[in-house]
C-alpha cells in the first residue's frame, strides 16, 4: 500500500479526487490496452516537435550560408535566428487564450498553417529584412506548437505511459535535427542551398495539418471543461479504450469537471500549491535552455569551424553531435517509466555540468579533439534528462484549473531565453564564447542542486491527481516516487497503517 493524505481545498470542502480509502500497490502500472486511436494522435502531434528540431538543427549550418547570401552582418544573423525564439516566447503568452477558446486541435491546425507560411517564406526570402519576418512566422508556428502539443498528447494518453509519450516528441526533435544535419550535408554539395533546406520544412506541415484537420479529434478534457460531456466520454472512450483504469480515469474526469474553474493570467500564483507547480515549471524551462541546448544546436557548425574545422567537416561533426543526443534521448525514452523523472532529470545535470565546461576549455584552447568530443558527450548527457523531462513534466504538473495560462507561462520562458542567447552568442562568440559555456555550466550545477532539494517526481500520476501531489508538504512529495489516494487514516486498520507508513 501507497499512503497519501488529500488535503481539503480553500473553501474547506473536499478535494474531488479523495474518492476510494485505499488502493493496492503492486509495484507497478495496468498495461494500457491497444488503442489505434493513440498511435495516430502521437503521429500526428509529434509532427509539430519534429518541425522544432528540424528548424534549429537546419539553422547550424544554414544560417551561415544565408548570411554569406543575403549579405548580412553578425548581428542581422544572431536576429535572424533569434527572432524564432522572441517570437515563439511572445505566442506562447497569447496560446492560453487560443487553448480555452478554441480549442488545443483548432491551436494545433494554426501552428501548422503558420509553419507553412514561414518556411515556404523562408525558402524565396530576398533580403535580412524579409527572411527574418518569415522566420518570425515560424516562431509563430513553434510557439503554439511548443505549448499546445504536451498539453494535448497529456490529455489524450495513458498516465502509464504519458512520459513515455511526451518523450517521444522530444526524440522527433532529435529526429528532426537528425535529419537536418543529412539535409545540411547534402546541400552542402549542393551550391549550399539554403532555400531548399529551410523551406523543407513546410512538406510535414501540410501532413500534420490534414492529420488534425481530417481525422484527429479535440481533448476529451478541453470538452469536459466545457461541459460537453457526451462528447468528451466518446473521445475518451475511442483514444482510451475501455479497461479498468480507463474506466476509472473517466469516472475522475467527469466528477472533477464540476468542480473546475479556469484561473486568470495571475491567479496561477495565488494559492500556494498552484504557485509550486508553476515554480517547477518554470525552473525546468530554464535548465533546459540556460544550460545551452539551443547555442550548441544553433551554432554547432559555427562553433566547430571557430575551433579549426574545415567546412566539410564542421558539417559533418554537427551531424554526428546531433546523433549522439538522439541516442541519448532514446536512453531516457527508455527509462522514463523505469527509473522517473526526478532521477533522469538529475543524473542528466550532473553530467551536463563537467562536459559543457570541457567544451569551453577546447574552444579556449582550440584544442579542436576536445572540442569535437566534449560537444558530443555534451548533447548525448543533455539528452538523457535536461532535453525530454522539462517538456515532459510541464505537459503534467499543472492542476485543471490552470494548465493552459501555466503551461504559457513556462514555455514563454523557455522561448525568451532562447530568442536573448541565439541573439548574444554569434555577436560575443568570437571573443567571449567559452565564458557562455562556463556560464552554462554553472547553471546546470545550481539546478541539479534544486532539482534534488525540490523537484518531486509525477511517475505514474493521472493529470487530476497532480493537484494533490503539490498542494503535500514539501518533504513527503520530494521523496516519494509513486502514490495511491487515501481518504482518511481512521480507514486503516493497524497492519495496513504500519505497512503504508514504511
Amino acid at each position: 500500500y501507497r499512503l497519501h493524505m488529500i488535503p481539503t481545498g480553500m473553501d474547506g470542502e473536499r478535494n474531488p479526487l479523495a474518492r476510494e480509502a485505499v488502493e493496492p500497490y503492486d509495484g507497478g502500472q495496468e498495461v494500457t490496452e491497444e488503442v489505434e486511436g493513440v498511435k495516430l494522435v502521437v503521429i500526428g502531434s509529434t509532427i509539430g516537435f519534429f518541425l522544432f528540431g528540424y528548424d534549429t538543427g537546419i539553422v547550424s549550418g544554414a544560417a551561415d550560408w544565408a548570411q554569406d547570401s543575403l549579405d548580412m552582418t553578425d548581428l542581422e544573423q544572431g536576429i535572424m535566428v533569434g527572432a524564432t525564439g522572441i517570437a515563439a516566447a511572445v505566442t506562447c503568452l497569447f496560446t492560453s487564450w487560443c487553448n480555452t477558446h478554441l480549442g488545443r486541435r483548432t491551436t494545433i491546425c494554426v501552428s501548422s498553417i503558420f509553419y507553412i507560411i514561414g518556411a515556404g517564406g523562408i525558402a524565396g526570402a530576398v533580403d535580412f529584412w524579409s527572411i527574418t519576418a518569415f522566420r518570425v512566422a515560424l516562431g509563430i508556428a513553434i510557439g503554439f506548437a511548443t505549448t499546445t502539443v504536451p498539453l494535448y498528447l497529456a490529455e489524450c494518453v495513458p498516465p502509464d505511459i504519458r512520459g513515455q509519450i511526451i518523450t517521444l516528441s522530444d526524440l522527433c526533435i532529435a529526429f528532426g535535427q537528425v535529419s537536418a544535419g543529412l539535409v545540411n550535408v547534402a546541400c552542402k554539395y549542393w551550391d549550399k542551398n539554403w532555400r531548399f533546406s529551410m523551406g523543407l520544412a513546410a512538406l510535414p506541415a501540410v501532413v500534420q495539418l490534414i492529420l488534425f484537420v481530417f481525422f484527429l479529434e479535440e481533448s476529451p478534457r478541453w470538452l469536459a471543461q466545457n461541459r460537453r460531456m457526451g462528447e468528451a466520454k466518446r473521445v475518451f472512450t475511442k483514444y482510451r479504450g475501455t479497461s479498468k483504469t480507463s474506466t476509472a480515469e473517466l469516472r475522475q474526469l467527469t466528477q472533477y469537471a464540476d468542480d473546475l474553474q479556469q484561473e486568470s493570467f495571475l491567479g496561477a500564483w495565488r494559492q500556494p500549491h498552484y504557485a509550486r507547480a508553476m515554480i517547477v515549471g518554470i525552473v525546468l524551462m530554464i535548465l533546459n535552455q540556460a544550460s545551452g541546448i539551443n547555442t550548441v544546436m544553433y551554432f554547432s557548425h559555427s562553433i566547430l569551424k571557430n575551433a579549426g574545422f574545415s567546412e566539410e567537416m564542421s558539417i559533418w561533426g554537427a551531424l554526428i553531435c546531433d546523433i549522439t543526443q538522439a541516442v541519448g534521448v532514446c536512453v531516457s525514452l527508455y527509462f522514463m517509466e523505469k527509473r522517473g523523472r526526478r532521477y533522469l532529470a538529475i543524473l542528466s545535470a550532473c553530467l551536463v555540468v563537467p562536459t559543457i565546461a570541457l567544451l569551453g576549455v577546447g574552444y579556449m584552447r582550440d584544442i579542436r579533439e576536445l572540442s569535437v568530443s566534449a560537444m558530443a558527450v555534451y548533447l548525448f548527457c543533455f539528452g538523457l534528462g535536461l532535453s525530454g523531462v522539462p517538456w515532459t513534466m510541464n505537459g503534467e504538473i499543472f492542476p485543471l484549473a490552470i494548465r493552459n495560462t501555466a503551461q504559457s507561462q513556462s514555455i514563454f520562458t523557455n522561448w525568451f531565453l532562447n530568442g536573448i542567447i541565439a541573439v548574444a552568442f554569434p555577436v560575443f562568440m568570437d571573443d567571449y564564447g567559452e565564458y557562455f559555456f562556463f556560464l552554462f555550466s554553472f547553471v546546470a550545477f545550481c539546478g541539479a542542486i534544486w532539482m534534488f532539494l525540490f523537484l518531486p517526481d509525477t511517475t505514474g500520476l493521472s493529470l487530476e491527481q497532480m493537484d494533490t501531489i503539490f498542494a503535500t508538504p514539501l518533504r513527503v512529495a520530494v521523496r516519494t516516487r509513486k502514490w495511491l489516494l487515501v481518504t482518511d487514516l481512521d480507514d486503516l486498520d493497524a497492519k495496513h497503517l504500519t505497512t503504508a507508513t514504511s
